[in-house]
Order: C-alpha cells, then structure tokens, then sequence
C-alpha cells in the first residue's frame, strides 16, 4: 500500500513538472531569437507624430475609456485579461450597448478563464448587434498544461484614432468605484492619439487582428438579439 502510494505521489509531482515546464519546451524560439526580432521592430523606420499621455490617476483612467467609447464612430476593440464585474465593468458595458446600438463594431477579447466574466454576461455581450466577444484558451481537463497560457494583453483602441494600453484591467478597484478598499491600486496606462497617417496605432491594430487569428481564440457564437423597437 504504502508503495503504491509512493508511485501516486511520484508521478503526480513529474505530472506537475511537465505541465510547469511543458509551454518552455515547445516555445521553440530561443530567448536570443525573440529578443532579435523586437530590436528588429524598433529599429524600423517609423515616422510617427502620435501624442501620447500618462494616466496616472485611477479615476481619471476610468473616466477616459467611457468617453472614447461615447466618441467611438466605427470600431472599438477591447483586449483585458480580466474584466472584474462590478459597478464600473457595469457602466463600461453600457456605454459598449450604446455605442453599437449606434452602429459601432465592437470586438471583445477576453482570457476564458481568468477573464472574470459570468457566463450570462458573456451570453449577453455575444448576443448584442454589432459586439463580438472572443474568449482565449479554454482550460482542459484533457490538457493540463492550457493553465500557463494564458492572455495578459492590454488593448482599447477606438476609431484607430485613439489608444490606452498599460496595466490596469477591468474592476472597481482600479478606478476608484470600490467603497470598501482600504488601501489605493496603483498603476498605470498610456492614451495615445492619432496625429499623421502613420501611427503607433496600425501596430495595434495588426496585432490585434493577428491575435484573432490564433487557434486559441475562439468567437463565441450565440444568437443576436433584437435591439431594435
């Protein structure tokens, strides 16, 4: 007994190793190789005349997202790892329905399972006209190691005009909408505006539409709604 239970431990912890060390494994691109092809980027000719500001001030963050959507004329996308519901996840996604429901796409990309979204709230930003929501790497059972790879991207881009990328994701804490936080969350975002035909902004835009292509992200798929009176 005790060495069957010896071989269960064993092989629970080399099962626990693989799955740690398996995404290291089959990255496949030397840390060399990466680090080559981002100095590459950078040193590519680039004449922007993008403005860029800090957002240092959690409230004033907040604030700027909901109204670069109520400005929003064609597209909005929207890349978090997590989107905390909440009192401010609430009026960011009404400020969304209003913003489609003028004809503006809407793309959502969120990680499937540390996103933080209910499944009725996914049900109903998928089932909205003109919003489509995307979900990153469902965790399996049957594939241990999806738990390593997961989204930590940062992306709200509106128009192609307007940009805000840092650290903050979706929830009450990070804009001053928690009543009960003892101590503040600091942290920071960059909004970037659109000045000159090239722009920092078709990058993002690129990687975004890139990262859709993934066989990670999946769309999902639910009847639309008739918003419509």
């Amino acid at each position: 007994m005790k060495k069957l239970l010896s071989t269960l431990i064993l092989a629970l912890v080399l099962f626990i190793v693989i799955i740690i060390l398996l995404p290291i494994i089959v990255r496949g691109k030397s840390d060399k190789a990466i680090l080559k092809e981002t100095l590459d980027f950078f040193s590519a000719p680039l004449k922007s005349t993008d403005s860029i500001a800090l957002l240092e001030e959690s409230v004033d963050s907040g604030a700027i997202r909901l109204a670069l959507i109520d400005k929003a004329e064609q597209s909005i996308d929207i890349c978090y790892h997590t989107v905390k519901e909440g009192n401010y996840s609430a009026s960011f996604f009404n400020h969304l329905f209003e913003a489609a429901d003028r004809g503006v796409q809407i793309r959502i990309l969120v990680d499937e399972l540390m996103g933080g979204l209910t499944y009725s709230t996914k049900r109903k930003l998928a089932s909205y006209p003109n919003i489509t929501l995307f979900l990153y790497e469902k965790m399996s059972i049957f594939r241990p190691w999806t738990i390593n790879n997961r989204l930590h991207d940062k992306l709200f881009v509106i128009d192609s005009d307007y940009a805000i990328t840092g650290g903050r994701n979706i929830a009450d804490k990070l804009y001053g909408y928690d009543q009960k936080l003892i101590a503040p969350v600091y942290d920071r975002d960059l909004l970037i505006k659109r000045n000159s035909a090239v722009s920092i902004i078709d990058s993002m835009n690129s990687y975004f539409t890139t990262f859709l292509e993934l066989k990670y992200v999946k769309e999902l798929k639910v009847e639309k709604i008739n918003t419509k009176p």
